[in-house]
């Protein structure tokens, strides 16, 4: 036993010199320094998982940054290159130096000296660390995580910042080099002081003349927790791991990297890296490069897209930019005023195949386009003259489609116009419907009165095409069915009110199921008897049949004899016809007929859009709501819808939620809408 100086406070105690030792004091390693760099295992350990973590750190996605609609992302090293490049010189080789050469220059310095095979003259070793010391002062590592941290906070109402994996990746390198620092004992440097190597004996504490030295005048040194023999194999475990996560980290996004795709154009109209895809409003991808072709006659813009984008990328999508239009039909891209231009897409059809090369097109496409599942037709036209691409196609001042394209026919005869119908109109086209070139403003009149009629602003402007279909209007046409375009309208076309049997709009799925009722009796007449016959619909919802009132029961004053009600199979007598005109209906059942036990009934409380709903072979019939009007207490149907006698009973279905409104009593050209109680 030997007395030893703690060389962090100072303290002398006695010591037996062994690796486990520590100061009774402070409780730092006593024996642990003789033994060379066993205690800065732990330092070499940190250097290395830093060493590891710096790489993805620096080069890797630092921050994204959107202002004002315009994104930016980089990494650290991105960021220094983008100083250099605007001109920052200064700023650029400060941050180079102190963010990125000095920490690696630092760390790589403690990893030399925490190699004792690599031992230089001490005189070589302390100015090393002399200099490791200032590198780790004059470092901005923990400056410039500050930096970032103070700007999500500050600026987050101004600017939306996202951190990327490299952000993650440099606080953990920063934490990672301050430890391996803090971690880093100096004093092992002097264990191998001597010439040849070998480690000194501590030299042993000088006796007294008196003899021994009392033991109670020093302290002794204590021993190790048993559960803790200092640094061990164990700490290699930090930069093993650490490059597992990176190395996994990496794989990850090798195998998950965005897709990208080429888009050339003629103009460029400032599009620049960073700038967005867009769909419906949604980012779907980022420019990332922006590059002249070898003839300098167009743009190759290179787009990475996200993994919603990627389906959007395929045969038939169309790109172009969208930018500040101001023309007389409108206005376009105001978004892009106060921020930057962006890209959109109008992805092609769902069977296309993937593709990575594009043609962007100079103008947007028909808004119309955006529905798919329409009709494309050919006009056929001696005159260009309001057949430009974008003109709208109008029924009734509504417009309903556009011109794709338009151009010469193979032998230059005539003008061909390509024009989409959106899918809700298809129905007007019609073998019988016409079309005329629809001019502004129409001048009718003569020596005493002057009509004049301004179509739409659009057609006002730049032409349009209008459309009309006959009250006969013939079958229904396919893709490319061609029509000749009228230099003008004629004024019969203007009151046509076509009868279309198709429906517009899709039917709800669940109808309720009516059944065929055939009424009966003997009519009391002045000169003799006879019999008569009234036919129509019923429906039967629960305990009860729902039915028009002049098909469900007789009056009593038109009854000469007998009475009978067939619903279906089943007849129904007299007296049977007399108790359902007393109970509503309720004494008209029977086992066999349908529940409909999902129909919901409901009353009219506005004009909707609905269906009269019958049985048998008739197609439901699409009621727009402009086409009902209130009566009363009672709603009636527009004269001029394409019902018969056959209708009578038919029930009237909402479109919004399929519920039964009413039953249709038809009398003549006269359509009745007869209430339901809503409690059945």
């Amino acid at each position: 036993m030997a007395l030893h100086s703690c060389h962090c406070c100072g303290l002398i105690q006695w010591s037996r010199a062994l690796p486990n030792e520590v100061c009774g004091r402070c409780e730092t390693g006593l024996g642990a320094w003789w033994s060379g760099a066993g205690r800065n295992r732990l330092t070499l350990a940190l250097c290395l998982t830093a060493i590891v973590l710096y790489l993805p750190a620096v080069s890797w996605r630092f921050l994204r940054i959107e202002q004002l609609g315009q994104t930016h992302e980089s990494s650290l090293l991105g960021g220094v290159r983008a100083l250099f490049t605007e001109g920052h010189l200064l700023v650029g080789v400060i941050v180079l130096l102190f963010s990125i050469i000095l920490p690696i220059v630092k760390l790589s310095g403690l990893l030399f000296l925490c190699q004792p095979q690599w031992r230089m003259q001490p005189k070589h070793l302390a100015f090393t660390y002399r200099a490791v010391e200032h590198l780790g002062r004059w470092g901005m590592l923990d400056v410039l995580l500050v930096a970032v941290m103070v700007a999500f906070v500050k600026l987050g109402g101004l600017v939306n910042f996202g951190a990327g994996p490299g952000l993650v990746l440099f606080a953990m390198f920063v934490v990672t080099s301050l430890s391996a620092s803090l971690a880093f004992d100096p004093h092992c440097l002097w264990a191998e002081s001597t010439a040849g190597g070998e480690t000194p004996t501590p030299p042993a504490a000088p006796a007294p003349a008196g003899g021994a030295l009392p033991a109670t005048q020093f302290p002794s040194a204590k021993q190790k927790p048993s559960w803790f023999h200092g640094p061990t194999w164990g700490v290699w475990l930090i930069p093993v791991l650490t490059l597992l996560i990176v190395g996994g980290i990496a794989l990850r996004g090798w195998l998950n990297q965005p897709r990208r795709i080429e888009i050339t154009f003629e103009e460029g109209h400032g599009i620049k890296a960073g700038d967005e895809l867009r769909y419906h409003g949604v980012v779907v991808g980022e420019v990332v490069a922006v590059r002249f072709s070898e003839s300098l006659t167009e743009l190759a813009v290179r787009v990475e897209l996200t993994p919603d984008g990627d389906r959007l990328a395929r045969a038939g999508s169309r790109f172009w930019i969208v930018r500040p239009q101001f023309d007389l039909t409108g206005v376009g891209g105001l978004d892009t005023v106060i921020g930057a231009n962006y890209l959109a897409v109008q992805p092609g059809p769902a069977t296309g195949s993937a593709s990575a090369r594009f043609r962007g097109i100079e103008e947007p496409p028909l808004p119309d386009l955006d529905s798919p599942g329409g009709i494309e037709v050919i006009l056929e036209s001696l005159d260009a003259q309001g057949l430009s691409p974008g003109t709208g196609v109008y029924f009734r001042r509504l417009r309903i489609g556009g011109v794709i394209s338009s151009g010469l026919n193979l032998d230059h005869s005539r003008i061909e116009a390509r024009i989409y119908i959106r899918p809700e109109y298809r129905d007007l086209m019609r073998a019988g419907t016409v079309f005329w070139n629809m001019s502004g403003v129409r001048f009718q009149g003569g020596l005493t009165q002057l009509s004049v009629q301004i179509g739409p602003v659009e057609s006002f402007i730049q032409g349009g095409i209008g459309m009309a279909v006959p009250p006969e209007p013939g079958q229904s046409v396919g893709d490319g069915y061609r029509y000749r375009l009228a230099p003008q309208v004629d004024d019969a076309w203007l009151d046509w009110q076509p009868k279309l049997g198709s429906l517009p709009v899709p039917v709800p799925t669940k109808l309720p199921v009516l059944l065929p009722a055939k009424l009966q009796w003997t009519h009391d007449g002045i000169v003799r008897n006879s019999t008569r016959t009234r036919t129509g619909w019923v429906l039967t919802v629960g305990e009860k049949t729902i039915g028009p009132d002049n098909l469900l029961t007789v009056p009593p004053d038109e009854i000469a004899g007998s009475a009978s009600l067939t619903i279906g199979e089943v007849k129904f007598e007299e007296t049977q016809l007399q108790a359902a005109h007393e109970d509503g209906g309720r004494s008209l059942v029977s086992e066999t007929f349908p529940a409909n036990s999902d129909t919901r009934l409901r009353s009219v409380k506005v004009s909707e859009d609905c269906f009269v709903v019958t049985g048998g072979e008739l197609s439901p019939i699409f009621i727009a709501a402009g086409l009902m009007r209130p009566e009363g207490a009672s709603w009636t149907l527009d004269s001029e819808l394409p019902l018969t006698s056959q209708h009578h009973g038919g029930v009237l279905v909402a479109h919004q939620d399929g519920a039964v409104l009413g039953v249709v009593a038809i009398d003549g050209r006269e359509f009745r809408v007869q209430a339901i109680e809503p409690s059945l």
